[in-house]
């Protein structure tokens, strides 16, 4: 149902990006319950854990951008004199 409702909501399938996020997510990530992935069993040795990878490769994440200060207009004041 996930998978479905996903592809409803995109409308038109997953660009191939997303495909082979998710295709590396699912070989790699996924752990069964006795703790190996899909690759480990393929290949017959470990990976290291995908996220902390992940994070170890990313490096610093940027500042956030400042936000704009709000002008608050006066109705009460007018800005020129009507002649």
């Amino acid at each position: 149902n996930g998978c479905l409702s996903q592809m409803y909501h995109n409308g038109r399938g997953w660009t191939e990006r997303r495909l082979k996020a998710l295709t590396v997510i699912h070989h790699y990530g996924l752990r069964r319950h006795d703790g190996t992935t899909a690759a480990a069993r393929l290949f017959g040795t470990s990976f290291p854990d995908l996220f902390d990878w992940l994070v170890s490769q990313m490096g610093e994440l940027p500042m956030p951008r400042k936000a704009r200060q709000r002008v608050v207009r006066n109705p009460l004041k007018l800005q020129s004199v009507p002649a």
